[in-house]
């Protein structure tokens, strides 16, 4: 990898995670499951930069997402393919409808809840 491609691999992943610090839910993306984040990225100068993989990876009780840049998106596809066979859930269904039965009733104050939710 040449210096230039790997300087502007470093601002680019700067500015995602910039881009996703700001978000509300960030914070909270691991703990609902959301452990890997694919993000393809270009330079209008350079070109394409490759895709960035930001996995969520947990050492000595400290968590912290770990970045990987990929050229391929063949190799990506196979990464994001193997991810989702594994036995391990990474969308606690549960948590979900919690949230979502709690956003309801805070929309809908005194409203039945129950039966209203369906997932996919």
């Amino acid at each position: 990898m040449t210096e230039l491609l790997s300087e502007y691999r470093y601002q680019a992943e700067t500015r995602i995670r910039y881009q996703l610090y700001k978000r509300v839910e960030f914070p909270f993306l691991q703990s609902i499951g959301v452990k890997h984040i694919f993000q393809p990225s270009e330079d209008l100068e350079y070109g394409d930069l490759g895709i960035l993989h930001l996995q969520w990876l947990v050492e000595d009780g400290v968590g912290y997402w770990k970045s990987t840049w990929y050229d391929n998106p063949m190799e990506v596809i196979a990464l994001a393919q193997s991810i989702q066979k594994t036995k391990e859930k990474y969308i606690d269904e549960n948590k979900i409808i919690d949230a979502q039965i709690r956003y309801m009733e805070f929309k809908n104050p005194g409203e039945r809840i129950s039966g209203k939710i369906l997932l996919s």
